[in-house]
């Protein structure tokens, strides 16, 4: 335990075994697909050619099981990157398509934030009672990319380096550098 008076290595595997003990795979049922494919299919009948993927901790293999679902909306005119009456009009138009299920709900836009967001809850398919919040942006693919490149990167540098990416993403969660 760090508080004892540790020292910075002695604290760095503290976090790990901290990290390691709160994030195992095994916990996280593929809730990011399912979401993402309903998005997908109630956007397109507005947005043609629209495209829903998953980005964030649960594309980047990186996730724990408090983690939410981050999704980007983009591939048409219409889901443009900060646009907040898009995000308005994509809060109306999942609600309407998807919130009659109750399986998706409490749906939000917030239109002037930084970056414009539509969040809401989605049950996970698996038939337990757990929901996972979904934040959905517009525009932005390149943090797919992003996402990629670093759960391929812990893919091929192997088990050190992934535990590496989890304490930093804990280190800058706990210290408010990233909200990621």
């Amino acid at each position: 335990d760090p508080s004892a008076g540790g020292t910075i290595a002695g604290d760095a595997e503290y976090q790990l075994r901290t990290v390691d003990a709160a994030i195992t795979d095994r916990d996280l049922p593929p809730v990011g697909d399912h979401v993402r494919a309903l998005v997908e299919h109630a956007l397109q009948a507005s947005y043609p050619g629209a495209v829903v993927e998953v980005f964030g901790s649960c594309a980047s293999n990186l996730a724990s099981p408090e983690s939410d679902v981050d999704l980007v909306a983009h591939g048409h005119a219409g889901l443009k990157r900060g646009d907040g009456a898009a995000a308005i009009e994509v809060k109306r138009i999942l609600e309407a398509h998807l919130g009659e299920s109750g399986a998706i709900r409490d749906f939000a836009a917030t239109p002037h934030a930084r970056v414009p967001v539509v969040t809401f809850a989605a049950a996970f398919p698996d038939g337990s009672d757990r929901v996972a919040t979904v934040d959905l942006t517009l525009g932005n693919a390149e943090v797919v990319w992003n996402s990629r490149l670093i759960r391929e990167f812990g893919r091929h540098a192997g088990g050190d380096a992934r535990r590496l990416l989890r304490l930093a993403r804990v280190w800058a969660r706990q210290r408010r550098v990233s909200t990621v």
